[in-house]
């Protein structure tokens, strides 16, 4: 699994120990400008972000992407 981030998330999600099940766990973080197309992206963040997640995930989208949003708004 790999999450598309911008520079400071990124920075920050390194610093945070993550657990699952106490586990610890480290993530595939690629950074946005330089992700190339993806087969499959989930959407997830709040309504008002979409607008800048759709930007940030440009260079992830090729023709064969299929895309999944999980948004918070009904209107979504």
């Amino acid at each position: 699994m790999t999450f598309i981030v911008d520079e400071k998330r990124k920075k920050a999600y390194q610093e945070t120990v993550f657990t699952i099940n106490g586990e610890k766990v480290l993530f595939n973080l690629v950074e946005y400008f330089n992700a190339v197309p993806f087969d499959l992206i989930i959407i997830a963040v709040k309504g008002t972000a979409l607008e800048e997640a759709i930007k940030e995930i440009k260079k992830c989208v090729d023709k064969n992407t299929i895309i999944i949003s999980v948004l918070n708004e009904i209107d979504s």
